[in-house]
Parts: structure tokens; C-alpha cells; sequence
């Protein structure tokens, strides 16, 4: 959603288990005028999500709502959050945004429990102690994934990314390259215009073919996509040197 600008998953993790949380220090330091909490029930087949929406600014609680479904319809519950929490920050959503945000990524939730995991090792890969082995636990995580749901193609994007890891610092082998390359043409295929799809192409094209303008096209791609992804910015200025 172009209107917002979300911090990303490792940089707010560090304030998860803080023993006094002072929202406005932690909204200052992420630079932020919102934040949002919630937590995440499960029982048997049901699930059960509490949000709240908060203005660090003034310490005041802007929103809160409970929502609740079943987990075949986890994909609906989470679309109707995050199209919620638009709507209470007056946000445009787009129509491409909106079925962005309304797609099923897969159709197997378990596979796509596979991706979430490998999502938290791969947003805390650059200060993980064992980087190489949560990289090679993530691929064999999203192997199981496609394993079990050959269609996910934001899957085979992760996976494109974490083989590229690998291939540019331990394993230089054409064989890792042509795993990587695999993954890609999968990801290119089932899920052409999605955000991570571009982000893989751009470290594909970085890493094996060491064509930077193409990588360059392929991260402005993605920064339309995923206008929320703060480490867009990262990436943007490592590729500009």
C-alpha cells in the first residue's frame, strides 16, 4: 500500500520481549507515527486474532478489533485486517493492490507455514550467529514447501534468494547457481508480477549475471510493488554502490 511505509519484521522483533516498553521511545526510533500489536490464538480448526492500533504520538489507542475464522480462511481473515487497518489510516488502496492483497499465495497451509518460517530466519539472516545454516535450514523448509504445493511461486522466489545466498559466499558451484536458477524460472512463471518475484530477479541478476542496470530495474519494479518494504531501500543503495 503506497500510502504507508511498514518497518520491517527484524527491525521491530527487538522490541518484542522488552520488559518496559515505552511506545513513543520505540516509535521514535523507528520513526514511525503508528504502531500495531496484536496476538494470534489457535484451537483446533479455529483462529482468533486481537489488533490494536495505536498512535505513539500521544499514547492513544486509535483502533481495536477481534477477528476470527477458520484457518482455511486465514488468508480471508488476514486480508480483511490489513484492508481494515488501511481504512482506519485513511490509506488509498489501489485495485492492483487490493488483489494483491486478497490472492491466496497457496492453496496448502501447511506449505505456507513453511514460507512463514523461512520468512523470520531470512529477515534475520544478516545478524544471525549461523547465517550458512539457517540459510540451508530456509531451503530445506521451502523445498518442503513446493513440495507439498508445486504452485507457490512466492516460495520458489524465497528459495531463488536463499540459494543465491549461498552460492555468493560459500558455495560458488554451478550447481548452486543452477538451483537458483530453477527456483527463478518457477517463481517467473507461477507469480510473474509479484514484489518478491522481482526481488529475486534483481538478486539473480546481481549475483550470476553481474548486470547491475538490470538489477536496478528489476528493484524499482519491486519498490512499486512492495511500497511498504522498508528494506527496499537497503537493497536500492547497495546496488547504486
Amino acid at each position: 500500500i503506497a500510502d504507508l511505509k511498514v518497518i520491517s519484521r527484524g527491525s521491530v522483533m527487538q522490541y518484542r520481549n522488552a520488559a518496559a516498553r515505552n511506545l513513543r521511545a520505540i516509535a521514535g526510533e523507528l520513526r514511525v507515527a503508528y504502531l500495531l500489536e496484536g496476538s494470534v490464538q489457535r484451537a483446533g480448526g479455529k483462529v482468533r486474532v486481537n489488533a490494536q492500533l495505536i498512535d505513539a504520538r500521544n499514547d492513544s489507542h486509535v483502533w481495536a478489533k477481534t477477528f476470527d475464522g477458520s484457518l482455511e480462511d486465514v488468508f480471508a481473515v488476514q486480508s480483511e485486517i490489513a484492508q481494515t487497518i488501511a481504512q482506519q489510516l485513511h490509506a488509498q488502496i489501489s485495485p492492483q493492490i487490493k488483489a494483491a492483497i486478497e490472492a491466496r499465495p497457496t492453496t496448502d497451509l501447511l506449505a505456507y507455514d513453511l514460507y512463514l518460517q523461512t520468512t523470520q530466519l531470512w529477515h534475520n539472516i544478516a545478524t544471525s550467529k549461523d547465517w550458512e545454516g539457517d540459510t540451508r535450514t530456509g531451503i530445506e523448509l521451502l523445498d518442503r514447501a513446493v513440495g507439498r504445493d508445486p504452485q507457490f511461486g512466492l516460495a520458489y522466489g524465497l528459495l531463488t534468494e536463499l540459494n543465491l545466498n549461498l552460492y555468493s559466499w560459500v558455495d560458488h558451484s554451478s550447481a548452486r547457481a543452477e538451483r537458483a536458477k530453477l527456483a527463478l524460472q518457477s517463481a517467473m512463471r507461477l507469480a510473474p508480477e509479484a514484489g518478491e518475484t522481482y526481488l529475486a530477479r534483481a538478486a539473480y541478476y546481481n549475483t550470476v549475471d553481474h548486470d547491475f542496470d538490470a538489477t536496478l530495474e528489476m528493484l524499482e519494479r519491486a519498490a512499486q510493488l512492495l511500497p511498504g518494504d522498508s528494506s527496499l531501500s537497503v537493497r536500492l543503495a547497495w546496488s547504486l554502490g
